[in-house]
């Protein structure tokens, strides 16, 4: 046995007894052979490593889940989207809304690994066939950044950079201004915020399929925004991935 494994056990298991792993459902800690949610909520939640069950009639512009069959929600029938598609994993509500608010204002950005593979799984063959060339998170503003510690679409898109081995750029979309909390926010008033929120990045490469990676997709105004930046700065279609639409 190489030394490196010899050191790496102890010191694994040390961190775990000092930071314990914890399901990214009810924040239980986590058992030596569960890996991102523990098994009692694999049980109460039996779809919640597939997302979305196969076959529900599903938006096909945002995936937002459709009470009937039709191409569209009511939402993107209103709208005039800048992104080309997007595919979310989960619906905005339950443990998977209560695990998404932890890792976004709790601290717990060790979720960022099960819902990366949540996406990886509701998505891949999608951005296989999308073409995708590289990950975007969808940044966050230096004061935010500072209050939480990280950005939770940034740890989100790092893990499912790995996953899929497509590579991730930091540095292609900047936020300039601290807009407002959107979650009280209407339509309108989403996209207005939003308004000159972000900017391309120096040195700029131009892709010609790019993914934008978000915790949770409403009316689309963060990822239309997004959008428009990287297309005026020569980017060709837009994707976005979310893990919760609402």
């Amino acid at each position: 046995m190489k030394l490196t494994k010899i050191i790496r056990k102890p010191a694994e298991e040390l961190l775990n007894l000092l930071f314990p792993r914890r399901c990214a459902l009810c924040d239980g800690i986590l058992k030596r052979k569960e890996h991102g949610i523990c098994a009692v909520c694999g049980e109460k939640y039996p779809l919640i490593r597939s997302g979305f069950p196969p076959g529900m009639n599903r938006c096909t512009l945002c995936s937002r889940p459709l009470t009937r069959p039709a191409e569209y929600c009511e939402s993107c029938k209103k709208t005039e989207h800048v992104f080309t598609r997007g595919i979310a994993a989960f619906p905005y509500r339950g443990a998977v809304r209560d695990g998404i608010l932890r890792l976004k204002y709790g601290g717990r950005a060790e979720y960022a690994s099960f819902f990366a593979e949540a996406l990886c799984a509701a998505g891949l063959s999608l951005f296989r066939e999308w073409d995708i060339q590289v990950i975007v998170p969808v940044p966050v503003h230096r004061m935010r950044l500072a209050k939480r510690g990280y950005n939770q679409a940034e740890e989100i898109a790092g893990c499912l950079s790995r996953l899929t081995g497509i590579p991730m750029d930091t540095g292609l979309l900047k936020r300039k201004r601290n807009t407002r909390a959107q979650k009280k926010l209407g339509r309108r008033a989403r996209a207005a915020n939003l308004r000159n929120a972000f900017t391309a990045g120096k040195p700029f490469r131009k892709y010609r399929n790019v993914l934008i990676v978000d915790d949770i997709y409403t009316t689309g105004s963060t990822v239309d925004a997004a959008a428009e930046v990287l297309i005026k700065n020569g980017c060709g279609h837009i994707y976005f991935t979310a893990v919760c639409i609402s």
